[in-house]
């Protein structure tokens, strides 16, 4: 489960942003792994780069800030596998 929680105001509650699950068998399951969080300098938004591991290979993805306040997975890269 990988959850993106924001506190609007100082010392106010954190409220969630964004959210994704998987499931399955163990041996098959999708995980997810948070790389580093950017700002991208030519829009000035923030970014999130993930790491989706499966059992035989992996994808990178790019979960972005959009200007309305929203998080959205804009990018995964091709499966790359042994």
């Amino acid at each position: 489960m990988l959850l993106v929680a924001e506190q609007h105001l100082r010392g106010g509650a954190y409220q969630l942003a964004f959210h994704m699950t998987s499931a399955g068998a163990e041996e098959s399951l999708q995980t997810t792994d948070l790389m580093a969080a950017i700002k991208i300098v030519k829009t000035g938004r923030l970014a999130i780069v993930l790491s989706f591991d499966y059992e035989d290979g992996g994808k990178l993805g790019l979960l972005e800030k959009n200007s309305d306040g929203s998080w959205q997975l804009i990018w995964k890269s091709a499966y790359t596998g042994c």
